[in-house]
């Protein structure tokens, strides 16, 4: 079916077509996803920087910082940058 088809079948029945994206999560659980992601970006480049200064961080407290640093980024508009 083509959209053409859509529209023409839309105004016999007296309706707009309308076309919408339908989030498959909540706002909540995408922003946290987006938060995680963006941290984990961040404290991998941390970690190479470490490491090339011969000072490894623990997993534990990697993923403990990036945890934090999750919980700083949400509703900062940083969160949609780049990455």
């Amino acid at each position: 079916m083509t959209l053409e088809s859509l529209r023409g079948a839309a105004d016999a029945l007296g309706c707009d077509l309308v076309y919408a994206l339908v989030p498959r999560t909540s706002l909540g659980e995408a922003v946290r996803v987006r938060a995680m992601e963006v941290a984990r970006v961040e404290a991998a480049a941390l970690a190479d920087t470490m490491a090339l200064e011969g000072q490894q961080v623990e997993a534990r407290r990697t993923e403990d910082w990036v945890r934090e640093r999750a919980m700083q980024l949400r509703g900062s508009p940083q969160l949609w940058d780049g990455v």
